[in-house]
């Protein structure tokens, strides 16, 4: 299976772009509604740590200013603070010295849960979406 994430850059009425494609042997999808209120939101979300390293493309994005604490509400393990429709992108052709798998960063745990607190102002209900490809026999 693959992925693709299209980057377009737009400058004085100039568009320039290019797509990355990633195949893979699984994918985890999550697209969740978080309600308006939502505070340490809880949604299932599993990837073992051999599958954080075997991971090929993620995608990350909310609808509306979001935060993501992973595995626990308070934030140990890593937290990403969204803005509402920019998307978070990383795939595994990018220089991992400079900007490395996400995932691994978050330490030597396996990735069970998400926990998301809707920071919208004015207050709205939003969509988070996150998608892994991975390629787990690497």
């Amino acid at each position: 299976m693959q992925h693709q994430q299209t980057i377009t850059h737009k400058r004085l009425g100039v568009q320039i772009g290019g797509t990355v494609t990633a195949t893979g042997t699984a994918e985890i999808n999550l697209e969740a509604v978080i309600a308006s209120a939502a505070a340490d939101y809880e949604l299932s979300f599993d990837i073992e740590l051999s599958d954080a390293a075997a991971l090929k493309m993620l995608f990350i994005m909310a609808t509306e200013d979001m935060t993501i604490k992973w595995n626990d509400s308070g934030g140990t393990q890593g937290t990403n603070v969204l803005k509402a429709n920019e998307p978070v992108v990383w795939h595994s052709n990018l220089d991992i010295s400079e900007q490395p798998n996400p995932l691994i960063t978050l330490g030597a745990v396996d990735i069970t849960s998400l926990f998301v607190t809707n920071n919208s102002n004015p207050a709205a209900a939003g969509t988070l979406y996150v998608s892994a490809l991975l390629d787990p026999t690497v």
